[in-house]
């Protein structure tokens, strides 16, 4: 309870605020004990001397009778005002002390008892408000601790007053680390410490996106606080955008691929069109050749174009399946068989390695084999010719339940900065190589198969060492 709430206590009880502590002193107890011994003594002179002096029975009488109202006076005095006094004194004591469950004592009659009235009702009113304080303020701590951006408050010197658990992780940080410290110090970004600094100069928002390390792209917003016209500090907002970026960098590459797909085949058929307008008509065996050419760039792009609504029905989950229980041995001599052709022609070796006693799988036994016929027909493309391709089928080491199917080349390999991107559409590493070998969407194709299938496809690769693409498939409850 605040000092300021507590006059008519000092004046009634004599409980004086000073600062943070507390001086007790009683006048009232002390100023009614004075004066009764006083008035005692002066009532006993009065009466001996008026005894002595007069020899009347009378006046022992009259003094007897004094003194028997002087010590009624003061017991009634003692219980009826001292008493309450002091106990009311010692509730509003501890209340002040901040103790809890401390209920204000009620006196009910006379003006202590209204007093106390008063103070217990003024009591309740402070622990109500406290409480609803109290609980206000735990759920702005939650929302401040749990927030997904990143939240930093500096005082106006530029030490770190505040920091919750985002922004802790986003610069690798502790609290006991950041707390009291110079904000240069925490973040030790020069882009952002100088919109900081321009912030605190300008007295102004400031706002930026900054790229931190390694692709992390933050939007920092700071604000500056004011108190009563004082600048307080400022308040450092910082939302991740990286997710955001990536999707911005992935939807701009799939306007370039795409592009770059659709330019081959139609500038392929513009020169066929022009060709045959200048003559070629009147040279069947030219114009046979031509129209083969003009033949193939129209199945080309109506495989493209086929390939890209089957992605679209498999992203918005339009493409049922026909989930059987189905042996993942079998789906492998499917596809061995399809492609054993293709392999023929690079020299290549297709060896296959399947666990005994592998359960079967709950698939859609066309989907799997397009997935699978996918995965080995880019590790004959990629593989150099007598080299050797490997599928492996094993109980899954990482999902229990799962069975865990890789495709292994010794070609070419992936590039660590293009491993990441290589399910995308129309990701293709390098693209002046692989022209013409294939629309650079079977990977994205095959990725979007497993995931609804309840699977996960990855891949891992060393250039010039080959390149290792696993999938996992749910085990069949049957």
């Amino acid at each position: 309870m605040p000092s300021a709430s507590l006059p008519c206590v000092e004046l009634a009880i004599g409980l004086k605020v000073k600062g943070d502590s507390y001086s007790r002193r009683t006048p009232l107890m002390t100023m009614w004990k004075r004066y009764t011994l006083l008035l005692a003594a002066v009532i006993i002179l009065l009466g001996i001397w008026t005894g002595m002096t007069t020899g009347s029975r009378l006046v022992w009488v009259v003094f007897g009778l004094t003194l028997l109202l002087v010590g009624g006076l003061g017991w009634y005095i003692e219980q009826e005002v001292i008493r309450p006094a002091r106990r009311l004194r010692q509730e509003v004591e501890r209340a002040v002390a901040g103790e809890k469950g401390v209920g204000m004592w009620r006196q009910r009659r006379g003006e202590i008892g209204r007093l106390s009235q008063t103070l217990a009702t003024y009591q309740d009113h402070v622990q109500e408000e406290h409480g609803y304080l109290t609980h206000q303020l735990k759920r702005l701590q939650t929302v401040f601790a749990q927030m997904a951006d990143g939240v930093i408050i500096t005082t106006p010197l530029g030490n770190v007053q505040m920091a919750n658990l985002a922004a802790l992780k986003l610069f690798s940080q502790t609290h006991d680390q950041v707390i009291d410290r110079s904000f240069a110090e925490v973040v030790r970004h020069h882009d952002i410490i100088h919109l900081w600094q321009r912030c605190m100069e300008t007295n102004e928002p400031h706002h930026n996106v900054i790229e931190v390390r390694g692709g992390l792209f933050l939007q920092v917003d700071c604000t500056p606080l004011n108190e009563a016209g004082v600048r307080a500090g400022c308040v450092i907002l910082l939302h991740d955008l990286t997710s955001v970026h990536r999707l911005e960098t992935v939807r701009r590459d799939f306007i370039s691929n795409i592009s770059h797909e659709l330019r081959t085949p139609l500038a392929s058929l513009r020169a066929v069109v022009d060709t045959l307008h200048n003559g070629a008509l009147d040279d069947p065996p030219i114009a046979q050749r031509f129209l083969a050419r003009a033949d193939h760039e129209v199945d080309a792009l109506t495989q493209m174009v086929q390939e890209l609504f089957e992605l679209s029905r498999i992203e918005s989950g339009r493409v049922p399946l026909k989930l059987t229980s189905t042996a993942i041995d079998g789906v492998i001599e499917n596809v061995i068989g399809r492609m054993h052709s293709a392999a023929e022609r690079k020299h290549l070796t297709i060896e296959k390695d399947i666990a005994k006693n592998l359960p079967p799988v709950l698939v859609d036994p066309p989907r799997i084999e397009q997935v699978l016929t996918n995965l080995l027909h880019n590790a004959i493309k990629f593989s150099l010719d007598g080299g050797t391709v490997t599928i492996v089928a094993k109980p899954s080491p990482i999902d229990a339940g799962f069975i865990q199917v890789s495709v292994q080349d010794n070609g070419v390999g992936i590039p660590k900065h293009a491993l990441s991107r290589i399910f995308e559409r129309f990701y293709k590493i390098d693209r002046a190589r692989t022209s013409g070998q294939g629309t650079g969407l079977g990977l994205a194709i095959a990725k979007h198969l497993i995931q609804v299938h309840g699977g996960k496809i990855w891949a891992t690769s060393r250039e010039n060492k080959g390149s290792t693409f696993y999938f996992t498939l749910q085990v069949s409850g049957e």
